[in-house]
């Protein structure tokens, strides 16, 4: 679970998290390029639900229907699984 699948769970899907690529530009792509990267995500036992608020605001949409309260470990394994 990334920040911005959180995000999206967290906000009902009004918030989407996508697939990114950020390919280099003209004279750039003659580089070399690193990225630090810090990666993080909720223990397996901690249970991730979409904010109240707008849970409640989602669910008088008719064609939102949002599944809440899953582990942490369970959305990672569904995720992994579906890409």
């Amino acid at each position: 679970c990334n920040v911005g699948d959180a995000l999206a769970l967290f906000s009902g899907g009004i918030l989407t998290s996508n697939l990114h690529r950020v390919p280099p530009l003209g004279q750039q792509s003659r580089f070399e390029r690193w990225s630090l990267v810090y990666l993080t995500r909720p223990g397996n036992d901690i249970e991730l639900r979409t904010c109240p608020k707008i849970a409640e605001a989602v669910a008088l949409k008719p064609k939102k229907n949002f599944n809440t309260g899953c582990a942490a470990l369970q959305r990672f394994t569904r995720r992994i699984k579906n890409e």
